[in-house]
């Protein structure tokens, strides 16, 4: 849904139950599909998907170099470097509060709870969610500002700065932000005078709708006509050759145009470890770039998949070797590509150690830190639960592949996953558990919690069904009357309360869909900030339905079919006001 996807590695396949259950979703999501569809972007059609390119010292081994990739998740890498670049002018430091870089009557419409410093946003550690509303901006909308894009896009910071590492979009355009108020410039003009002009990257784009460089504009066959994910998290589209420019400015070890040898550094040096080194290494992130051990030496940087194409840009620990990587489409790297990949960094000896801990421990229901636990879009969390099953001591699967390896043990607190990715575990003193990997942490998730939402989530649409099931017979017996012309005769007071309160569960239903549907395809918030009206409405149709029917509907004369249908409608009332209180529906910010 969202943009750019880190590598899940072992977990980037959803287990068995949540596959169901957002088929389940799915099914009852129809009633959405009259909202506006979006326009597929053009790269995904492309006839012939581009080779992987394979780089030494930012030379690139291949015979054409003029490929127009779209950089999705990579493009955050203009934003770590140009925060490095104010910091080496001495207008920022790492370790101060973002927050000292940002308007007051900003930092009090995003309602930040606690203080995090830039570092944070570079680490990803500065406790935010992922964005709750959706995030793609449609041809013909009009993009105005950072400011603006990240209030109406603000999402909730769930987790103390520092608990936990939870990759961020929002994060990344706030970072964006920062570097507007600190230079006094657009992020897009900022970039093009400190890090595309400088190092002669001639046809690299970085605004949102390519009007920042006429060439990608006109090559590409969308024309940028909308905003996919958040704006600059994922809006570099360029050459491949200007890509080898910047990733060979950043392997140079002398001062240049783009970064001081000193700054560099402190760049590649690590900014957040693990949180109990093994004797592997322990640098997790440095400053922006993810810290890979698949290979012979550690690497930097980042892979990223989205619906425009799959890349990835490794720069080794020494800074001698580099390899970039694309392809158009999400289908991730083949085997091919990834034994050349190896076969040019090197593979990593992972023999197995002696160990004390067993990784069967770590059975159970986790979540990804950046899972939207809170607001509206908490009922999303439901379809992001990974639920690891233990096929003894040493091995891990998912549990929607029980036969296949997905972990294996390889020392006393890591791993390695089916596609060589390593990563740790660890136990915190409150029981937590906690798998982490470069980008992101797995959290344990009660197993209690899950249940108990989906089986109010699976309540919830039987009171719908319900509901709607009462609608058409009323209206089928309508149609019928008309036709036969038949007189209703006097119609029970009550009966005409049971009717409205199934239209309020009905609409208040579709509303919920519609909300769910424009969240799973990334489509702007509005559907959810103008049904939050709609909820509390529905609350208190509900209470007031609750009092009718003890006051007038239980004294009222019918048959004893209507009087259950009275009481079954009392139920869905109350479990409306329920499925709304626990999923933030109501009384959340």
């Amino acid at each position: 849904m969202n943009g750019m996807k880190m590598k899940d590695t072992a977990f980037k396949k959803k287990t068995l139950k949540n596959k169901i259950t957002a088929v389940f979703c799915l099914i009852v999501l129809l009633p959405a599909l009259f909202l506006p569809g979006i326009k597929a972007d053009a790269d995904t059609t492309m006839k012939a998907p581009e080779p992987s390119y394979y780089c030494d010292k930012g030379e690139v081994q291949a015979e054409s170099v003029d490929t127009l990739c779209n950089w999705g998740g990579a493009s955050a890498l203009f934003v770590w470097v140009s925060l490095m670049q104010l910091s080496e002018q001495g207008k920022i430091s790492p370790t101060d509060a973002a927050t000292d870089y940002l308007p007051e009557t900003f930092c009090a419409q995003a309602g930040f709870t606690e203080d995090f410093t830039i570092l944070d946003l570079m680490n990803h550690t500065a406790g935010f969610q992922q964005n709750q509303a959706g995030h793609i901006l449609m041809s013909g909308e009009k993009f105005t500002s950072l400011e603006d894009w990240l209030i109406t896009n603000k999402t909730a910071q769930v987790y103390t700065p520092g608990a936990y590492m939870a990759y961020s979009d929002y994060g990344i355009t706030l970072s964006a932000y920062v570097i507007e108020n600190v230079t006094g410039m657009s992020y897009t003009d900022y970039v093009h005078s400190h890090i595309l002009e400088p190092l002669g990257m001639e046809y690299t784009s970085v605004y949102y709708d390519y009007s920042d460089n006429s060439f990608v504009k006109s090559s590409s066959p969308d024309g940028g006509t909308y905003l996919f994910g958040f704006y600059p998290a994922y809006s570099a589209r360029g050459k491949l050759s200007d890509m080898a420019l910047f990733v060979s400015a950043l392997m140079s070890k002398e001062d240049d145009e783009l970064l001081k040898a000193k700054t560099k550094e402190e760049f590649f040096s690590t900014s957040l470890q693990y949180r109990d080194a093994s004797k592997m290494g322990d640098a997790r992130c440095a400053h922006g770039m993810a810290v890979y051990y698949q290979f012979e030496k550690p690497v930097y940087g980042m892979y990223y998949a989205d619906l425009n194409g799959t890349g990835a840009i490794y720069i080794t620990e020494d800074r001698e070797s580099c390899a970039i990587l694309y392809h158009h489409g999400a289908d991730g790297f083949d085997s091919v590509e990834n034994a050349g990949l190896f076969g040019h960094l090197g593979y990593c000896d992972t023999g197995k150690k002696t160990f004390h801990n067993r990784l069967s421990d770590l059975e159970g229901s986790y979540i990804k830190a950046d899972t939207v636990i809170k607001g509206q879009y908490s009922f999303s969390s439901l379809f992001s639960v990974y639920t690891l099953k233990a096929l003894d001591d040493e091995h891990l699967a998912l549990s929607a592949r029980p036969q296949d390896v997905y972990m294996t043990q390889i020392s006393s607190d890591s791993f390695q996953t089916a596609d060589g990715e390593v990563g740790h575990f660890y136990s915190l003193s409150n029981g937590t558990r906690v798998i982490e990997f470069p980008y992101f942490d797995l959290i344990s998730y009660p197993k209690w919690i899950q249940t108990s939402k989906t089986i109010l989530l699976v309540f919830y649409f039987i009171g719908l069904l319900y509901s709607s099931v009462v609608l058409l017979i009323a209206f089928i017996k309508l149609i019928v009357r008309l036709i036969k012309k038949q007189d209703a005769g006097v119609v029970p007071r009550f009966r005409k309360y049971h009717y409205i309160q199934s239209g309020v569960y009905l609409f208040h239903g579709i509303i919920f869909q519609m909300m769910a549907f424009s969240y799973m395809m990334g489509l702007n918030g509005g559907v959810a900030y103008t049904s939050k009206l709609m909820f509390y409405l529905g609350t208190v149709m509900s209470f007031v339905y609750g009092l009718f029917f003890f006051r007038n509907g239980m004294k009222e004369k019918c048959g004893k079919t209507e009087k259950e249908m009275y009481w079954i409608t009392f139920f869905c009332g109350v479990l409306q006001i329920v499925f709304s209180a626990v999923f933030g529906l109501i009384f959340s910010k």
